[in-house]
């Protein structure tokens, strides 16, 4: 999407709902999913308790951003 198509506001929920919709049609997990299987495994681990509640892409988002820096 070309910079100058973006929104001037954007609301988050909907574009999480757009991206996720964009995953499951795409089955992109799917393919990530194939594409790894054979890689080593690693996990991301970071547990509870969670201040903001629920964990949800911002979560995630925050902690990525975090640990790069």
């Amino acid at each position: 999407m070309p910079i100058k198509e973006l929104p001037k506001k954007v609301i988050f929920k909907e574009m999480e709902d757009k991206i996720l919709e964009f995953w499951e049609k795409n089955k992109i997990f799917e393919k990530i999913w194939e594409k790894t299987k054979n890689d080593p495994e690693w996990r991301f681990i970071d547990g509870p308790p969670y201040t903001t509640g629920d964990v949800h892409v911002g979560t995630a988002w925050n902690k990525i951003l975090k640990l790069l820096i």
